[in-house]
C-alpha cells in the first residue's frame, strides 16, 4: 500500500529517521520489498515517529494481499500489529488509521487480535 508522501507533513521524525524511510520508500518503488522492510525497521527505532511503523504495516498489507490461508491470516494480523504501533506514537497517524480501518473492514471478528507476530521488531509488541 503506497501512499503520497504528501500525507507525511504532519508526521513528525527525525532527520536520520526522514532518510531511512525515503530510502525504504524508493527500495519499494524498485521492487526491493525485503530490503524496503529491513530498512524500515532500523527506521522504527525512533520511537518518537509513527511514520516507519505505519509503512511496515502497508507492506505487511500488501504481503498478506497476495498470500491466502494461514500465511494471509498471519501477514494481516502483523500487519494490523504495525498499524497500532504506530498508533501507539501517534494517535492521530493518518495512514496507520486508515491501514487498521481496511484491514478490520476485510476481516472477520477476533481475526485480527493481538498476537506475537514474531521477527520484524516492533510490529509485533503491543
Amino acid at each position: 500500500m503506497r501512499f503520497d508522501s504528501g500525507v507525511w507533513a504532519d508526521i513528525p521524525i527525525n532527520p536520520a529517521g526522514r532518510e531511512l524511510v525515503e530510502a525504504a520508500r524508493q527500495l519499494q518503488i524498485a521492487g526491493n520489498v525485503k530490503a524496503a522492510y529491513e530498512t524500515l525497521v532500523k527506521a522504527a527505532a525512533d520511537k518518537t515517529s509513527s511514520m516507519p511503523m505505519h509503512m511496515i504495516a502497508g507492506i505487511l498489507y500488501d504481503a498478506a494481499a497476495g498470500a491466502s490461508g494461514e500465511a494471509k491470516s498471519r501477514l494481516s494480523k502483523q500487519a494490523a500489529a504495525a498499524a497500532r504501533e504506530a498508533l501507539a506514537r501517534n494517535e492521530r497517524d493518518p495512514v496507520a488509521q486508515e491501514l487498521l480501518r481496511k484491514l478490520l473492514d476485510e476481516q472477520t471478528p477476533g481475526s485480527l487480535a493481538p498476537a506475537d507476530s514474531g521477527g520484524g521488531g516492533a510490529a509485533g509488541r503491543r
